[in-house]
Parts: C-alpha cells; sequence; structure tokens
C-alpha cells in the first residue's frame, strides 16, 4: 500500500503501532472501510500490531494472482542488447516484488544474462549475494565492451597471421619416347635435345669424303669431336 511508504519516509510521526494503523484506516473506503470497522468494533487484537494488520489486509484485499504475474515479470526481464548495468536495474525493481530468496534471484538474473558475459562468469567463483553477482556481471561486461572499442580503433591489427602460400611451379619435362631407334641425342644437364635426322645420302656422302658421321666436320676422330664436350653435352645412340 503507498500509505505504508508514508509511514516509513515519516517514522518520526508515527512512532506506536496503532498511530500507524489507524493512518491507514483513515484512508480506506468502501468494502475495505467497512472491514477495517469491523475490526474496532471487534476489538481486533490485529489493531494491535502493525506488521500483522499489514498481513491481515493482504490476505483479504491482495490479488492472489499478482504474486503469480510479479514473478512472471521477473522471468521475462532479459539481458538483451543493453548492458548489464541497465540490465541489473530493471532486474532489480521485478526483485523486490517477486517473493523470491537470495539463490533464487541468483539464479533468474543468471539465466537473463548473454552467453558472452555467462561465460566468462563460469570461469569464476560465484557469489552467494544477488548485489555481488550483479557487480561481477557488470565488471566482465564493461572489459568486453572496452575490447570492442579497441578492436574498431584505427590502428588495430590482429597478431596473428598466416603465411602465405607459395605454390609449387610445375616442370614440364620432355618426353622423348617417340624419338626413332637408335636416333642420336644431345643430352644436357638441363635440356635434352633431339639432332636433326640424317639422310641416307647425306651418310653416304659424309662416308666418302671422309667426314666425322657425327658433326659433319673433318680434321679429328670421332672420339675427340668437340661438338660431343662443349657445354656439357654428350653423345648418346
Amino acid at each position: 500500500m503507498k500509505i505504508s511508504f508514508g509511514i516509513q519516509a515519516r517514522g518520526d510521526l508515527f512512532k506506536t503501532e496503532k498511530n500507524k494503523i489507524v493512518l491507514i484506516g483513515a484512508h480506506l473506503t468502501g468494502p475495505t472501510a467497512i472491514w477495517f470497522n469491523s475490526l474496532i468494533e471487534e476489538k481486533s487484537t490485529d489493531l494491535a500490531n502493525y506488521a500483522q494488520f499489514l498481513e491481515l489486509f493482504k490476505k483479504n484485499f491482495s490479488d492472489p494472482s499478482q504474486e503469480i504475474r510479479d514473478r512472471g515479470e521477473i522471468r521475462r526481464c532479459k539481458h538483451g542488447p543493453r548492458s548489464v548495468a541497465n540490465y541489473a536495474a530493471e532486474f532489480r525493481t521485478s526483485a523486490r516484488i517477486s517473493g523470491f530468496d537470495q539463490a533464487a534471484l541468483i539464479d533468474q538474473f543468471l539465466r537473463g544474462l548473454n552467453d558472452n558475459v555467462m561465460n566468462f562468469l563460469m570461469m569464476n567463483d560465484m557469489p552467494t549475494k544477488l548485489e555481488d553477482t550483479i557487480a561481477l556481471a557488470v565488471k566482465v561486461d564493461n572489459r568486453l565492451s572496452n575490447r570492442r572499442m579497441l578492436r574498431s580503433a584505427p590502428g588495430y591489427y590482429n597478431s596473428s597471421f598466416q603465411r602465405p602460400i607459395t605454390k609449387a611451379i610445375p616442370v614440364q619435362s620432355t618426353m622423348h619416347d617417340d624419338l626413332p631407334p637408335g636416333e642420336p641425342m644431345e643430352i644436357d644437364a638441363l635440356v635434352t635435345k633431339q639432332r636433326p635426322h640424317l639422310s641416307q645420302e647425306e651418310k653416304d656422302r659424309r662416308r666418302a669424303l671422309g667426314l666425322i658421321m657425327y658433326c659433319g666436320n673433318q680434321g679429328h676422330i670421332a672420339i675427340r669431336c668437340p661438338n660431343k664436350t662443349q657445354s656439357g653435352k654428350v653423345h648418346t645412340q
């Protein structure tokens, strides 16, 4: 009741239990006023104890489904895209009227947190009081927020890197499976190439003139032909 808040705020004016109850009774109307007058007529002992009177009043006139709605409200309270501090402010309001104890409040608060904050909280020893749990969650959320700001700042770079992948350049080999049988070849240390094919007429000419069959020159013997040894080349049949 709103009147009870006024009594708490001005406790110096309402020091006795009776004064507090009389003030409430003076503001009651309709069915509640009739009920209060019946207590006076009956000289009920409930009029001598303020806390007991409030409990009796709630039992008779409070909405029986209000407690269910209050608990539903705190269960719907979620962290979402806002900060943990803003989430906690709304959660505290719902917690006051939920009727939950500390353990239930902590459990419900953690259920409403986003996963990124919850994952870091699980690495710590969890407090046993709601306010300590909220303070820890706010601390984690602030650090995550600072990290996001750092990553978005100009000049930020990720220290991890990938080495460039060097593709192997395929080396095309020269196949000589199609060479005629017995055809001589020049085999170089780097390149192997086919020598020109000699016609039968050219072969006969070189024999008739005493020329070297390999190079077509004269003045030396075949085994010492300079064309066989230059540039690392050798002759094969």
